[in-house]
């Protein structure tokens, strides 16, 4: 992942793969931002099972910063007073 603040070019973007990750499909689109405050980008991302990632490169192999579980299930019922929510 390349830093906002570097100029898109030949010297700055080889078009290698730097590193590779796999992820249950279908994979969302990425988005790239810092997300822990060191200065370098990470990767944010969804995948088929359900979770949201954030993905960081450490020692040229990727790591998962963290990860939330996006799958909630919510079943609902009629009461006396209307429709309730439960999680």
């Amino acid at each position: 992942m390349c830093p906002a603040n570097v100029v898109f070019g030949e010297a700055s973007h080889s078009a290698e793969i730097r590193w590779t990750f796999s992820l249950k499909p279908p994979v969302s689109d990425f988005i790239t931002a810092d997300l822990d405050g060191d200065g370098k980008v990470e990767a944010l991302c969804g995948a088929g099972d359900g979770r949201l990632y954030a993905l960081k490169e450490e020692k040229g192999k990727c790591t998962i910063l963290w990860s939330v579980d996006l799958a909630v299930r919510r079943s609902a019922y009629s009461g006396r007073l209307g429709w309730r929510w439960e999680s």
